[in-house]
């Protein structure tokens, strides 16, 4: 038996081969930020088919919430959606048959992998408390992009803790939490070099902007 603060249930054989079949056929239809439609229309079903109640928070992304046997805190669970730009070249079996489209981040296996959260939590409802939400966010790779998206419609609101779904290169069967608060930010700045003109007789005058922003760019690969 498991046991774990308000959490006891039999041990489960994960849906291991579904999860597989799941991902893969994801990989195989990647869709771009922002167009998720098969995407998230297949996690509808899946969803369902497991008898529980998906909603569209927005177009292209799919919430839903398990609630446990008594009232107690809400944890939430994220994985994406969308995939990237890109040509796949592996000849694989279940490779992108979208040209110039690819689960390059593993976004397809994040998403397989809720699922199969899903459907394992959906039969565990009479032995927890609390709630579980499950999160499938779109553009993911598009900053601002969908999570803040997600937030303006409300889906953390009664949320007490949130883990994103991610793999890792770790031993099969193994899962990996970081105490505290983990987080990543994709941005960037735009900075103006002002350089200084001179005669080509006193290059010592000169500020060349160019060189300037060669070395500013070697400093920063190093």
């Amino acid at each position: 038996m498991i046991s774990s603060r308000g959490f006891t249930a039999p041990q489960i054989e994960p849906p291991a081969s579904d999860v597989i079949d799941w991902r893969r056929h994801i990989h195989a239809h990647p869709e771009l930020s922002y167009k998720e439609h098969a995407t998230s229309d297949f996690v509808v079903e899946k969803l369902t088919s497991f008898g529980l109640s998906p909603e569209r928070p927005t177009e292209t992304s799919v919430t839903v919430l398990i609630q446990g046997r008594r009232p107690g805190s809400t944890v939430a669970l994220r994985a994406d959606l969308d995939a990237l730009p890109l040509q796949e070249e592996t000849g694989g079996s279940f490779a992108s048959t979208v040209n110039g489209v690819m689960h390059a981040c593993g976004h397809d296996a994040h998403t397989a992998m809720l699922l199969g959260t899903a459907r394992v939590r959906s039969g565990l409802t009479d032995s927890f408390d609390g709630a579980v939400t499950l999160i499938f966010q779109h553009a993911e790779e598009t900053p601002p992009g969908g999570a803040k998206e997600l937030v303006g419609q409300g889906v953390l609101e009664g949320v007490d803790a949130i883990f994103g779904v991610h793999m890792a290169n770790q031993a099969t069967c193994t899962i990996s939490v970081r105490k505290g608060v983990t987080s990543t930010v994709a941005g960037g700045f735009f900075a103006t070099i002002k350089g200084q003109g001179s005669h080509a007789s006193m290059p010592q005058n000169c500020a060349d902007p160019v060189l300037v922003a060669a070395q500013i760019g070697y400093d920063a690969a190093v």
